[in-house]
């Protein structure tokens, strides 16, 4: 059995660790080095299982060959319906060069920023709503508590006669 172990900010696999080949990025699986960057590679990777549904990444491909076609440049291409900002996405997670790979701070905001612009209903959990229509009451809070990072959730709705 391998042992993984964490050395500078990355993870290094040794003596026989066992990975799944088609989620792991080509310096994680060439060089068994595995950083938060591979682990930006490898959610590129669950967009594609997101966006079909959970079809398997590189169908069709071995193991083998998987590892020879991404080393040399090959990418997935656009999954039937993904809109063009995700697979953008995508492509960026898979760059040859990890240090081009977004942050997942990056992500976050990107994913949030294609929420809001696809779903106008979609509204940020950190904004407050608030509406008092003919007399009733709706609030939605969602406040971050500064001292402990914590957020609070305050949902009110309040009907008159």
């Amino acid at each position: 059995m391998g042992r993984v172990y964490f050395l500078n900010r990355e993870y290094v696999a040794h003596a026989g660790a066992r990975f799944p080949i088609k989620w792991t990025s080509p310096e994680a699986a060439n060089y068994s080095r595995f950083t938060i960057k591979s682990d930006v590679w490898s959610f590129g990777i669950l967009l594609t299982e997101i966006v079909t549904y959970g079809r398997s990444p590189y169908p069709g491909m071995h193991n083998a060959e998987v590892l020879r076609q991404v080393d040399a440049g090959y990418r997935m291409s656009k999954p039937p319906g993904c809109p063009p900002e995700i697979y953008d996405l995508m492509l960026e997670c898979w760059a040859a060069d990890e240090n081009k790979r977004p942050s997942f701070a990056t992500i976050h905001f990107r994913l949030e920023q294609f929420c809001e612009d696809e779903q106008p209903a979609y509204r940020n959990a950190n904004t407050n709503i608030h509406s008092h229509p003919n007399g009733n009451s709706i609030a939605l809070q969602n406040k971050q508590n500064p001292s402990s990072g914590a957020y609070h959730n305050h949902i009110e709705i309040s009907v008159s006669p």
